[in-house]
């Protein structure tokens, strides 16, 4: 599967292909916990928002809709956007947490 192409892997990985979601996530994760560990000094919270990530990642595929994505770009800009979206919601609760 490692030769297969972006537009492949993200359709599958719309239609719930566990192993397609698996392949993307490998290729954009460089990315994305260079993003979370810009964002946080602990390990673990970046650790943290990393997961989340994924996870909205995963959830949100069926949102992208029909039409096929054939520039991985536009995924790894999208993923990426989640990601910084939701490391400022987890410094937000942190924040709220240190004031109380």
């Amino acid at each position: 599967m490692a030769q297969e192409n972006w537009e492949s892997l993200i359709n599958k990985a719309k239609k719930g292909d566990q192993n397609a979601y698996n392949e993307l996530i490998h290729r954009i994760e460089p990315d994305i916990k260079k993003i979370c560990h810009s964002y946080f000094s602990s390990n673990e919270d970046a650790e943290d928002a990393e997961q989340e990530s994924y996870f909205i990642i995963y959830r949100s595929l069926a949102g992208l809709g029909r039409a096929p994505i054939r520039d991985p770009g536009k995924f790894r800009a999208w993923a990426k956007k989640i990601t910084r979206n939701e490391c400022l919601n987890i410094l937000g609760k942190l924040q709220v947490q240190l004031e109380h």
